[in-house]
């Protein structure tokens, strides 16, 4: 077993420097796997819950010409309230100072690189086709520094549609009002 954990943690280690370097930081890669995850919940909702969702977020629908402008537009409205929440948060700023004093902290580098891993594992074992979906850019290793807020959006994108129609139902009451 010692010799296969390794592996497993050098190849993660490998995955997570490979995330951060292709986004030139945490913050791009980071984005798109928030943009990844409410895309998805975004399809499974009912065009009404949709609707709320813009007239909530204030978007004007005539602004916008067809649905997929419009589904743009609001993905990324909620992404970018999301980044703001996980870029604001205790972990995130801690995560960056491990990663700009690596020279001084390699272990709380890999102390990250674990959480990272855990999380991605977790991921992997609860939501497996959000899983498959963030794995070919390795956003999955960064899951964990938006798993808090996260976390509703996947559980719903990976439900069945019959439990999503009755959110919808539900969402559309509370977002009408």
């Amino acid at each position: 077993m010692g010799s296969d954990l390794k592996s497993r943690n050098a190849i993660e280690t490998e995955r997570f420097i490979r995330v951060v370097r292709a986004g030139y930081g945490i913050e791009a890669p980071l984005r798109e796997l928030i943009m990844v995850v409410i895309r998805d919940c975004y399809q499974k909702m009912d065009p009404q819950v949709q609707s709320a969702f813009g007239k909530r977020l204030n978007f004007a629908e005539g602004a916008v010409a067809g649905r997929l402008g419009g589904q743009f537009i609001i993905v990324q409205q909620i992404s970018n309230r999301i980044l703001a929440k996980v870029t604001g948060g205790l972990l995130f700023r801690w995560g960056i100072k491990g990663l700009t004093t690596v020279g001084l902290n390699v272990i709380l580098m890999q102390g990250i690189i674990e959480q990272a891993a855990v999380s991605s594992r977790r991921l992997k074992a609860k939501y497996p086709a959000i899983y498959h979906k963030l794995t070919p850019r390795n956003l999955d290793m960064l899951y964990f520094l938006a798993e808090e807020y996260l976390e509703p959006f996947v559980a719903y994108a990976s439900r069945s549609q019959m439990y999503c129609e009755v959110v919808n139902h539900e969402l559309s009451k509370v977002l009408g009002k």
